[in-house]
């Protein structure tokens, strides 16, 4: 018996997805592996030319090209963290849940650097680091809602399903508190700052 022109178009994009999902797992590979490499050419220079580790240091701190390679290096393991934890509590996405981070991202983004030019003259690698956790979090926040939701009108869903997404929810209820705290501690301690827009985000 032919196949439906649904069940047809339906498995021509399952098929197109795991083949975007091939090659956007290869691209990564391949920048991940690019990237270490580099960094670790840079480092190996640098402590080649200065043979101690106080010159080698103050060296990769102070160049321009050094700071680059090391900042990229960072972006790097912090994707690789993402993909590790997305991997351990949710395993793969699904394509709607990746047109959500997709349109949620661009509005936060755009908001987010928008609020941040009150406080351009604060603007330092520090906020830099806690704009990314907080993209990560509400990301992993995004995620973890739509998975809920995918769960409530789902009619067969594993325990351990159950159990990864009831783990990262407490994770990011543990992740909310700790950072609120941090964040009201310090503008307690040393008056307004840009630690009130992450607070309140």
């Amino acid at each position: 018996r032919p196949a439906s022109p649904r069940r047809r178009q339906a498995s021509k994009s399952r098929l197109l997805s795991s083949g975007h999902r091939t090659t956007r797992g290869t691209m990564w590979g391949r920048y991940s592996l690019a990237s270490t490499a580099v960094t670790g050419a840079v480092v190996a220079y640098a402590w080649q030319t200065r043979e101690q580790f106080y010159p080698t240091v103050v060296y990769l701190v102070t160049s321009k090209l050094c700071v680059l390679c090391l900042g990229n290096q960072a972006v790097v393991l912090t994707l690789l963290a993402g993909r590790s934890a997305k991997a351990l509590f949710l395993g793969p996405l699904r394509e709607v849940e990746v047109e959500l981070l997709h349109e949620n991202a661009r509005y936060a983004v755009t908001e987010t650097c928008l609020a941040l030019t009150i406080f351009r003259e604060e603007l330092t690698t520090r906020v830099f680091a806690l704009f990314t956790a907080l993209l990560f979090a509400k990301v992993f926040h995004w995620l973890a809602q739509a998975r809920v939701e995918h769960i409530e009108h789902a009619e067969r869903v594993s325990a351990l399903s159950h159990g990864r997404l009831a783990a990262l929810m407490v994770w990011l209820w543990l992740l909310d508190g700790v950072a609120l705290g941090v964040c009201a501690a310090l503008c307690i301690k040393q008056g307004p700052s840009v630690l009130l827009l992450f607070g309140f985000e």
